[in-house]
């Protein structure tokens, strides 16, 4: 079973955005579509999902839940995704 770490929880709690976690058996159609080596992260808006963080740039945070956040919300920035819709 899956448990998340105690450091993620709270930093999570910093994200602008509903974030969700899923294991790569039980991720949205959506997210398989895009074929995307895995670990990643990938934001669903009301007209599309996009790939915001691929396994490179999810690797570099080196297991740190605040360089993950912040990696996220620049990416966000970076493709123009609003807060209200990631």
């Amino acid at each position: 079973m899956f448990v998340e770490r105690s450091d993620w929880q709270a930093a999570r709690t910093t994200l602008a955005v509903p974030f969700a976690t899923y294991h790569r058996n039980d991720m949205p159609d959506a997210v398989r579509s895009l074929g995307a080596a895995l670990p990643a992260v990938f934001a669903e808006t009301t007209d599309r999902t996009a790939l915001l963080l691929d396994h490179v740039t999810v690797a570099s945070c080196a297991a740190s839940p605040e360089r993950l956040i912040d990696a996220v919300n620049d990416a966000l920035r970076a493709q123009e995704i609003p807060e209200s819709d990631g």
